[in-house]
């Protein structure tokens, strides 16, 4: 390698360990999956997300059969409050989209999300400091429906207090779906912030979705194409939604 010979030795060592190291972090970020229910595995279709990640502008999702036309977005909006060791903060946002798979009308989507939290800060930059978080209230919020003259599903997570998980639903006229967010990766003890969400019915799991990089999906297999193209735009909607880092 070109640049370690102009080191030192003992610099060329360091960068070839901290080259090693790169790739050793690297591999395992890339290797990580969330905690799938072993039994669900089974009996579920994986679908990967392409359209996620990269640039904002005219972004599409897209899963197995389903796809978004152009997600709206609003202008995002953001204040923030800091006296001494105190911090508010408080964001609001929101998108839109119509999600469609081949041949059906499809689902219009409009979500709108909140976050208000306040922490208090102790410690030094150069000796390292953490946060004690006084107060959260984080909410996301949207209105599914397939066609306006039809009854609207709303789908409702949120995180608060001391509690960093987000859970919620998606609610109907005649049923309703719990939602809860994974924080576990496969073969890892470790908690980590909001990696994926969990949909179920009458305890039941009916759909789980993963946030990490591109993001994948998985729906039953013994689902109905008209749920299964309902919870596709739930996941969409929980796909495209930027958690509160816990």
């Amino acid at each position: 390698m070109l640049f370690a010979k102009c080191l030192p030795q003992s610099g060329a060592k360091r960068y070839a360990a901290m080259l090693s190291l790169a790739a050793f972090l690297l591999s395992a970020c890339t290797a990580l999956s969330i905690d799938l229910d072993p039994e669900f595995r089974s009996q579920a279709e994986l679908f990967t997300v392409s359209g996620r990640q990269g640039l904002m502008l005219r972004q599409q999702l897209r899963f197995g059969p389903y796809h978004t036309d152009i997600v709206d977005r609003d202008w995002n909006s953001s204040s923030e409050v800091q006296i001494a060791n105190y911090k508010s903060q408080n964001q609001r946002g929101g998108f839109r989209f119509t999600q469609r798979a081949f041949g059906e009308n499809g689902h219009h989507v409009d979500c709108r999300s909140r976050a208000n939290n306040e922490s208090l800060t102790f410690g030094r930059p150069e000796r390292g400091q953490w946060n004690w978080l006084l107060n959260a209230d984080n909410r996301f919020d949207c209105e599914i429906g397939a066609a306006s003259t039809e009854p609207r599903w709303h789908l409702a997570v949120g995180q608060r207090d001391y509690d960093n998980t987000l859970s919620g639903g998606l609610f109907g006229p005649s049923s309703h779906y719990h939602i809860n967010s994974i924080h576990t990766a496969q073969g890892s003890a470790m908690t980590m912030g909001v990696i994926g969400y969990q949909i179920s019915r009458d305890g039941i799991i009916v759909a789980t979705l993963e946030t990490m990089n591109q993001g994948r999906v998985w729906l039953r297999q013994d689902l109905s194409a008209s749920e299964a193209s309902l919870l596709a735009a739930a996941a969409s909607a929980l796909l495209l939604y930027e958690a509160p880092d816990s």
